[in-house]
């Protein structure tokens, strides 16, 4: 939704601006402050439900797919203890702005806290994927039968 938004507020400032001379006053405000915002911190839980993210595989080759799942736990509770920190601390932002009732660019005099509670909810919503995929991950580790997993020199054989 966020991405066809932009796209229409775009066609609809160049529009006035080819048309009727006129700029949108708002469209950039608007695209800036809150849907690219949107578009990036809504996403970013169904980035990493679908791991599409950046991931280093250094060393990943010397490591049995057991090993493999295992430092998938502890990369996956490292970033959760990372995003429980920035959620906690743009929740206290949006807080403040919520009391203050901080108002946007005079363009677009929103109150401040309706983009920050966009932040909030893309972090918590990461939080919340990386803790469902830590008890899958967990759970799948405990079902393992370590015994039957290939050696890392018999996967290479």
């Amino acid at each position: 939704m966020a991405a066809l938004a932009l796209v229409a507020t775009t066609l609809s400032d160049v529009l006035m601006r080819t048309v009727a001379h006129r700029a949108v006053n708002w469209a950039f405000d608007l695209q800036t402050q809150y849907l690219m915002i949107a578009l990036y911190f809504l996403t970013v839980a169904y980035a990493q439900r679908q791991r599409t993210h950046i991931a280093i595989e250094i060393g990943q080759p010397l490591i049995s797919r057991f090993g493999g799942r295992v430092w998938d736990v502890i990369v996956d509770a490292l970033s959760l203890v990372f995003i429980g920190i920035l959620t906690y601390w743009t929740f206290v932002s949006f807080w403040r702005s919520w009391l203050s009732q901080e108002l946007g660019e005079p363009t677009l005099p929103w109150p401040v806290w309706t983009s920050e509670i966009i932040v909030v909810l893309g972090f918590a919503l990461t939080g919340l994927r990386l803790l469902i995929q830590i008890i899958d991950q967990v759970v799948e580790i405990a079902r393992t039968d370590v015994s039957r997993e290939p050696a890392l020199l018999e996967e290479e054989i």
